[in-house]
Parts: C-alpha cells; structure tokens; sequence
C-alpha cells in the first residue's frame, strides 16, 4: 500500500528537522516537565505584524522565529513558554504559523533576563 500525500509531506518535515534542526529543551510557563525537542532558529527575518485593534495597518520589523513540528508537542507551544537552544533562552512572543506540521513562533532572546 503506498503512502497518502500527508503521510509523505510529514515524513520529508521530520527528516528536514532531523538534518536542520538543533537539539533544544521547552519549557512550558504551565507547572509541567521540561520536554526535549528539536528546533530551527532564524534571526534577522521580517515579519509583518498586525494592528491588534483590527486595523488594517501592517508593519515590519526585523525578528527571530522558532520552529518546531507540531507533532512533538501534545499542546501547541504559546506566549511565555520558551525554548533552550544551546546557551541561548527564548520566550515565545506570539505563535506566527501554525499548520499542523509546522509551528512557527515570533520569539525573543532572553538570555540576557534570565542572568
């Protein structure tokens, strides 16, 4: 029996995280254990945020995303939880896309806050 497109599209995302993604620990702002995980971190990429009031006023500005599967996490993570990436500690400002095989988070570098 051959393989339906999902199966092949989750498939190549876990063998991309497999090769591009860099060992991390998440850590939920809820009482529950640090989980371990793997993540792709890209600094210096524009994001375009929207008006919270419903404006229609777009902005950009330069940022950092975290991405991580979908699959490895049993609630998709959200603002205040973070990530340990090496010596480097994210929060997660705001969840940017989620697509159910992908979870891609505006994050801050709060390594500094944390000293």
């Amino acid at each position: 029996m051959s393989a339906t497109l999902d199966e092949i599209l989750d498939q190549a995302a876990e063998d991309i995280w497999d090769d591009l993604g860099t060992e991390a620990t998440y850590q939920s702002k809820d009482p529950v254990p640090e989980m371990a995980c793997r993540a792709l971190v890209e600094r210096d990429v524009i994001l375009e945020m929207q008006d919270p009031r419903g404006l229609s006023l777009t902005t950009q500005i330069h940022g950092v995303v975290l991405s991580v599967l979908a699959a490895d996490f049993s609630e998709t993570p959200g603002p205040g939880d973070r990530f340990v990436v090496g010596s480097t500690t994210y929060r997660v400002e705001s969840v940017y896309l989620n697509d159910g095989r992908l979870v891609r988070m505006q994050v801050k570098d709060v390594t500094v806050d944390l000293e």
